[in-house]
C-alpha cells in the first residue's frame, strides 16, 4: 500500500521542505510471512508498528542531512553574494575561522529572504555586519562575569578594547538612525506642499517627537497617565471660549526621555500672543502637576510645545521674538512654526552628520559599505 505524504509525520517547517519531492520505496514493510502493517480499511499504515518506526528514524536522519546540505549551500551562496561588496570581503577575511562560520550563517539567512531587489539584500548584508559586531562585543561583555577581582588588573587593556569598540558600535548605530531621520525629513520637504504641511505634522509629529527634539525618542506607554491627562484636557476645553476652541487643531500628551510633554497644534491661520500661550500653559501645568502630585511624582518635569502657522502678535521685531522665547522658556515652553519645524529638524540632524569626524573601525567599515552600495 501507499502513504501519500510521509512528511506529515515530521514537524519540519524549514524552507528546505518546500522543495522536497520524491518517493520512498520501503518493501520491507510488506514482506510475506510478516504481520500485516496496513489497517483493516487498507487505507492507512499502523503507525506504531516497529517497522514503520524504523522507517521514520531513517527518513528523519535523511531529512536532517538534506537540511544541513541545504543550509550549507544557502550560506555559501549568501557569503558569495555578500563578498561581492569589497568592504565586506575585506572585513570577512580578518575574521577567525569560528567567526567566519557564524558570519556565513548570517549571510545565508539574509540570502534566503524573498526581497524586491538585490539592492535591498545588499543593504541587509550591511546591517548583518553591524549586528555581527554588536553580538561579538556583547559576548565579550558576558565574559567579564568570569573575570575575578584578582585578575582584573591584568585585564585592563582587554577591557579598554572592549569598551572602546562598544563606543564605536554605539556611535555607528546612532549615525545610522540619524541618517534615516534625515532621509525621512528630506522626503517630507520634497513631497509636502505648504498648504498641506499642518496635516502632515498632525499625522506624524505626536509619534515622532524627534522632529521637535533629538533627545525625545519614541514615546513611552503610560496608559493610566494618558487617560487622566485626556480627561483633564476635556475639562479644560469645556471652559474655553468658542474662539479658543476653534483656534486649536489638536493637542496631545506624551512622555518621552523621562519628561512629560504637552504638544498643541494651532490652526495655521490663527494668530495668538505670548500672553495667551502663557495662560494656556499655566492651566495645563497646574492640572498635570496636580495629577503627578497625587501619584507621588511631583518632581517630574513637564514641557510644552505650541506649533503655530503665523508669527505671534507680539513678535513685532527680532528682539521682541527673543523676549517672548525667554518668557516661555521660564515655563519650560516654546513655540515652533509649521514652516520651520521640518527645516529646523533637518538642519539639526544634518549638522550632526556633517560634524561627525571621529571614525572608529566599525564606523569606517559601515561607511565603506554604504559608499559601495550607492
Amino acid at each position: 500500500m501507499d502513504k501519500e505524504d510521509i512528511l506529515e509525520d515530521f514537524a519540519e517547517g524549514g524552507m528546505y521542505t518546500k522543495y522536497l519531492i520524491g518517493e520512498v520505496h520501503a518493501n520491507f514493510l510488506d514482506i510475506d510471512g510478516e504481520a500485516d502493517i496496513a489497517t483493516s480499511s487498507r487505507q492507512k499504515i499502523i503507525e506504531d508498528d516497529a517497522r514503520y518506526e524504523e522507517l521514520k528514524k531513517f527518513i528523519y536522519k535523511e531529512l536532517k542531512n538534506i537540511q544541513s546540505s541545504w543550509t550549507d549551500l544557502r550560506n555559501k551562496e549568501g557569503k558569495d553574494k555578500a563578498l561581492e561588496i569589497p568592504a565586506i570581503k575585506e572585513w570577512f577575511q580578518t575574521l577567525p575561522p569560528g567567526s567566519k562560520k557564524r558570519a556565513e550563517s548570517i549571510f545565508g539567512k539574509i540570502n534566503q529572504l524573498t526581497l524586491e531587489s538585490e539592492d535591498d539584500r545588499k543593504r541587509l548584508f550591511k546591517h548583518g555586519v553591524l549586528a555581527f559586531e554588536s553580538l561579538k562585543y556583547k559576548q565579550n561583555l558576558d565574559a567579564l562575569d568570569q573575570i575575578s577581582t584578582e585578575s582584573l588588573a591584568e585585564s585592563l587593556d582587554a577591557l579598554a578594547d572592549i569598551f572602546g569598540n562598544l563606543d564605536d558600535i554605539e556611535a555607528t548605530l546612532y549615525h545610522q538612525i540619524i541618517k534615516e531621520r534625515v532621509a525621512v525629513i528630506r522626503t517630507l520637504q520634497e513631497k509636502v506642499k505648504d498648504n498641506a504641511l499642518e496635516k502632515v505634522v498632525q499625522k506624524f509629529l505626536f509619534d515622532h517627537l524627534w522632529l521637535l527634539d533629538p533627545s525625545w525618542e519614541r514615546a513611552t506607554e503610560t496608559p493610566v497617565m494618558e487617560e487622566q491627562v485626556s480627561k483633564l484636557f476635556k475639562e479644560i476645553e469645556a471652559d474655553l471660549k468658542e474662539e479658543e476652541k476653534k483656534s486649536r487643531l489638536d493637542i496631545k500628551y506624551r512622555k518621552t526621555s523621562g519628561q512629560h510633554v504637552v504638544i498643541e497644534l494651532k490652526r495655521p491661520e490663527r494668530v495668538v500672543s505670548t500672553a495667551e500661550l502663557l495662560a494656556q500653559v499655566d492651566k495645563y501645568r497646574r492640572g498635570i502637576q496636580k495629577l503627578l502630585k497625587a501619584a507621588g511624582r511631583s518632581n517630574e518635569s513637564v514641557a510644552f510645545v505650541c506649533v503655530v502657522g503665523k508669527e505671534l502678535s507680539d513678535w513685532t521685531d527680532e528682539k521682541a521674538r527673543e523676549e517672548s522665547a525667554k518668557i516661555l522658556e521660564q515655563k519650560n515652553a516654546r513655540v515652533v512654526m509649521y514652516p520651520e519645524l521640518i527645516d529646523d529638524a533637518y538642519q539639526t540632524y544634518k549638522l550632526f552628520l556633517d560634524k561627525k569626524k571621529e571614525a572608529g573601525r566599525i564606523f569606517e567599515l559601515i561607511q565603506s559599505i554604504e559608499g559601495e552600495l550607492q
